[in-house]
């Protein structure tokens, strides 16, 4: 439920819940993960970007490598795009 809370207010542009999405990145189950994932390249920051880095480093899961990429292409284009404002 938090995890779902954190990624509307994202989609919002509220980083209210990143907090939460930083804690449950971690979680062993996938969908929350995902959800988790998600809320950090929407609104993450630049220390966001080093855990999701750490992550892809030192992950196994080939699925799940490709999601931590992903995200980290997203929030490092979202923070180009916000430098350039």
């Amino acid at each position: 439920m938090r995890v779902e809370a954190a990624l509307a207010l994202a989609k919002m542009g509220m980083n209210d819940g990143l907090a939460a999405a930083v804690e449950l990145v971690k979680s062993s189950d996938m969908s929350i993960k995902s959800q988790a994932i998600n809320v950090l390249a929407v609104v993450g920051d630049a220390g966001s970007l080093a855990m999701l880095n750490d992550m892809y480093t030192s992950e196994q899961d080939p699925a799940v490598k490709d999601m931590l990429d992903f995200a980290r292409q997203r929030l490092m284009s979202a923070q180009a795009a916000a430098q350039q404002k």
